[in-house]
């Protein structure tokens, strides 16, 4: 990613030109210029609407089990993808992200095609999403960001090596330069990676840790797993 002095005007990079774009794609996933995810959460949506209508029509032919399989598998992989980017929400009285709302009623569409129900039978959209089998979609993101979050500050490239560069930007020497000594740290807590709270991914990260006593006393990929599920089930649907 470059910066131009004058904004909207190409930079030159070696023998070539980079042109300014409004949007940034990185890794199958789309940025727009102030580096939100709309543009990812946009085209995930018009992918649960495809999902759907596949949904519908594979029920005239596969039995309801093998139908939740085949679509917990497609809606997982295509929605949990890049979930570490999602904006989450950890507590009720948070601030709802509209696309992530609209998003996940697509998903809503999807669990209906799979368990045969319309929006008129009223299910409660809790029920309905764990009888499709699916997990929601805040759920999704707060399980991948402690998942990630626990493998930056636990995991090594070589036995007590250094962190990883993540890890490094997480942890309290790195971020506060000097030794901390605080009921906090001294419980393996983070300290606010920012000033003030932004929907960034090392702020939900510090959040995500900070909830969870299993996830930062896990020694195992296994038990941060446990961990990870337990914070998401008790987070907002």
């Amino acid at each position: 990613m470059l910066w131009s002095p004058n904004r909207g005007s190409p930079i030159q990079v070696g023998a070539s030109v980079v042109s300014p774009s409004d949007k940034l794609d990185v890794l199958g996933v789309t940025f727009d210029k102030q580096l939100s995810p709309s543009p990812h959460l946009n085209s995930l949506f018009k992918s649960t609407k495809a999902m759907a209508a596949l949904s519908r029509r594979l029920a005239l032919h596969l039995p309801k089990d093998l139908l939740k399989t085949v679509m917990g598998a497609l809606v997982h992989g295509r929605v949990g993808y890049a979930c570490l980017v999602l904006p989450p929400r950890f507590k009720s009285t948070d601030p709802t992200n509209v696309l992530m709302s609209q998003l996940q009623i697509g998903m809503n569409d999807v669990a209906r095609a799979v368990v045969g129900s319309r929006r008129s039978d009223r299910l409660k959209v809790e029920d309905l999403i764990k009888e499709a089998g699916f997990t929601s979609l805040n759920r999704m993101a707060i399980y991948a960001i402690a998942m990630e979050c626990w493998r930056a500050l636990s995991l090594r490239d070589v036995p007590d090596g250094p962190l990883n560069p993540l890890g490094a930007i997480l942890s309290p020497p790195t971020l506060l330069r000097t030794p901390l000594r605080t009921r906090a740290v001294t419980n393996g807590c983070l300290p606010p990676p920012l000033k003030r709270q932004m929907n960034t991914f090392v702020w939900w990260a510090h959040t995500c840790w900070n909830a969870s006593p299993l996830l930062r006393s896990a020694n195992t990929v296994s038990a941060a797993k446990r961990a990870a599920k337990e914070l998401a089930a008790a987070s907002p649907f």
